[in-house]
């Protein structure tokens, strides 16, 4: 007795340590539980905000429900085109693109821009006619100039075209120069005015099918019909842009049946299988639900297109270089892909579009830098 007497202060001591180190570790313990369901809540919301994606895009894949998406071939009816609810994937591959009607997103010919659209239109056998007049010949060949000059240029030649439209409007030459100065316009316009924008892109698409009407086998024509039309993928839902998608491969693969040597047809045809390899398994159900053969594309002939581009204008294209390194960062032949990358650095920054790719340049080129010999 005496000796429980003498040895409380040792047991409550003893107690009161075993209480404090159980409190302790009830504490720790319900510390790490507490991180793990403010981790787990993260994960949760994370998960809803990807089903509600999923679900947008699920709800823009069914059928159409009249008359919200009734048919007009008027692009000034503004009720017709759906917001740009679906636009979450910007500038390609790898910030960017996603084929030309990809279902997170951007047209391809959005990304491209004036930056990807050179002046060897007018290097095409079909830019000018036997029955073109002396004073119709100087006309293209003075818009054809400025088309390659700033943005002033690009303004006088599209003021220039428009004069000439009522006397010039059955020449399917002048039709499609008068379709790319309207879609360069739009581009001048940019989001300052995006009702005025919009307008010119549509009109640019509607006057190169008015080029395509006039004559079918002009190389050109297609070509600036397939760049107006993925134009106006910004404004329209993710079904139309899946068949726009197709409707820009079809006039591109003909603008090349029609004229081979253009280098920018090659480069356009290139940026849409690079778009179709890298849509994700969710982008391919999505398109194999509206239509019986999604479209497909190996690394292989996508880097075939590019380097046809770089052929025909040689190691000169800052853009083109990038995405055959990028093909070749694709095919895991990482030394190659350095070449590639070294040739597109060293070319000159000619404007805020080359910049973006030189940014895209000088990140890679310091991503695989171990890659190095």
């Amino acid at each position: 007795m005496s000796f429980l007497l003498h040895s409380r202060p040792v047991i409550l001591v003893a107690g009161a340590g075993v209480l404090f180190s159980g409190c302790a570790a009830w504490y720790i313990v319900g510390r790490k539980l507490s991180v793990r369901v403010a981790s787990l809540a993260r994960e949760v919301e994370l998960l809803r905000q990807e089903v509600e994606r999923l679900r947008n895009i699920v709800e823009q894949l069914l059928p159409p429900q009249p008359p919200k998406f009734e048919k007009n071939a008027s692009f000034h009816n503004s009720s017709l085109m759906t917001s740009d609810d679906d636009e979450t994937y910007e500038d390609a591959y790898g910030g960017p693109l996603p084929w030309l009607t990809g279902l997170r997103s951007t047209a391809l010919t959005n990304d491209l821009d004036s930056r990807s659209i050179t002046s060897d239109d007018y290097l095409s056998a079909n830019s000018f006619q036997s029955h073109d007049s002396d004073e119709t010949a100087q006309l293209f060949n003075k818009v054809d100039r400025l088309f390659d000059g700033s943005d002033h240029d690009k303004q006088e030649a599209y003021d220039t075209l428009s004069k000439k439209k009522s006397k010039l409007s059955n020449d399917a030459n002048f039709v499609w120069r008068l379709a790319k100065a309207t879609y360069f316009r739009s581009q001048i316009v940019g989001t300052s005015d995006k009702e005025e924008q919009r307008r010119l892109i549509f009109s640019s698409k509607d006057i190169a099918k008015e080029a395509l009407q006039l004559d079918e086998k002009n190389s050109n024509a297609h070509k600036w019909y397939a760049i107006a039309l993925g134009s106006t993928n910004d404004y329209e839902s993710v079904k139309v842009k899946i068949q726009n998608g197709y409707d820009f491969k079809s006039h591109i693969e003909r603008a090349i049946v029609l004229n081979p040597t253009d280098p920018t047809s090659h480069y356009l045809l290139g940026r849409w299988c690079f778009g179709v390899y890298m849509l994700s398994w969710v982008e391919r159900r999505a398109a194999a639900t509206l239509f019986a053969t999604p479209p497909t594309a190996t690394i292989d002939e996508t880097l075939e297109h590019f380097l046809e581009a770089d052929k025909l204008k040689p190691g000169t294209w800052k853009e083109n270089l990038l995405f055959i390194a990028k093909c070749y960062i694709q095919k895991r032949e990482y030394e190659t892909a350095l070449q590639w990358l070294d040739k597109a650095d060293v070319l000159p920054t000619m404007g805020q579009d080359d910049e973006l790719s030189q940014q895209e340049i000088t990140t890679l080129l310091k991503q695989y830098s171990s890659y190095r010999n």
